[in-house]
């Protein structure tokens, strides 16, 4: 198993209906990598689908020399805004919360939030939408425990 220090965040700069097989398609045409693979580990679509694109254990290109330690999930949209749909954020929380459980020490974060990364990937603040999953969890707890 791969130590993860970052779980990542991204938007995959597509319609929000983009076919996740395309978007893959699309980043290995586009890049000549020795070793083709994907650029996520999941992907999300608009009604909430989750795609597992690569096994958690594998590197994918999602940001420069921060692969190796890494997890990337990507929503699909945010070609020219945050479009993500409820469905999008809802399973997007699951997934992180799962993550997070399996690896406690990892940081959040957007592609954005890397050092000299110029994109504006996700299309949204990832460290505050981790923040609100995080505090919404704890108040789901806090009523679960307050009726038992």
């Amino acid at each position: 198993m791969r130590q993860i220090k970052y779980i990542v965040l991204h938007t995959t700069a597509s319609k929000l209906g983009t076919d996740h097989r395309n978007i893959i398609k699309y980043f290995i045409d586009q890049h000549n990598f020795r070793t083709p693979r994907p650029p996520y580990h999941f992907m999300i679509g608009q009604y909430g689908q989750v795609w597992e694109c690569s096994p958690i254990d594998n590197i994918t290109y999602g940001v420069a020399n921060k692969n190796r330690n890494s997890i990337h999930i990507a929503t699909i949209g945010g070609l020219i805004s945050d479009d993500r749909t409820s469905f999008q954020n809802r399973e997007l929380a699951r997934l992180l919360l799962r993550l997070n459980k399996k690896f406690p020490d990892a940081q959040i974060l957007g592609h954005r939030d890397f050092p000299n990364v110029r994109k504006s990937c996700p299309r949204y603040d990832a460290k505050a939408f981790w923040d609100q999953v995080l505090l919404i969890n704890d108040i789901q707890k806090f009523k679960k425990n307050e009726t038992n």
